[in-house]
């Protein structure tokens, strides 16, 4: 019986722990957030043919379909770009970048971020994010830079405007 009971209180604290570890590692990647649907928004017009109109995205393409490593599937890259007086936004999917070490990556974020000094996005605070198949990989913000294997996508609500005060997390 005391066995079963300290199996019972070990069971317990496990599973607090791992429901802490979750909400802490989510944390700013609710949907009780409005950035966070307006980003999915964003991602969700990621593209592999950019809007004629986005001269930025379609440069991108043609540059990151360039400079793309072998075994890499040009065609499968996906942009998207969006700005404001003050701000830009850049996703680029680029669904083989898990297959690429972590230290030679920086060449696709060096690549997006010198976009971000021509046509007439000199000076804007950048907000760049590149994808793997499924995690945020690579992400520039006006405040540092971040290169892993899987980043928070709240790195990129700030865009969108400062969180507001009352919001749920």
């Amino acid at each position: 019986m005391a066995q079963s009971i300290g199996s019972f209180r070990s069971l317990t604290l496990f599973t607090t722990v791992l429901l802490l570890s979750v909400s802490i590692y989510s944390c700013g990647e609710t949907d009780n957030d409005p950035r966070y649907h307006k980003l999915q928004l964003a991602m969700n017009k990621m593209s592999t043919e950019p809007d004629p109109a986005d001269s930025v995205a379609n440069t991108l393409k043609t540059i990151l379909g360039l400079a793309s490593m072998d075994g890499f599937a040009a065609d499968r890259f996906e942009y998207y770009t969006d700005s404001t007086d003050t701000k830009v936004l850049i996703l680029v999917k680029i669904p083989e970048l898990n297959t690429v070490l972590q230290s030679e990556r920086d060449v696709f974020l060096s690549l997006t971020d010198k976009m971000t000094n021509t046509g007439g996005w000199e000076g804007k605070q950048k907000f760049i994010g590149i994808f793997g198949r499924k995690n945020l990989m690579l992400c520039k913000t006006p405040l540092k830079t971040y290169n892993k294997n899987s980043l928070p996508k709240s790195l990129l609500y700030d865009y969108f405007g400062p969180k507001e005060k009352g919001e749920l997390q």
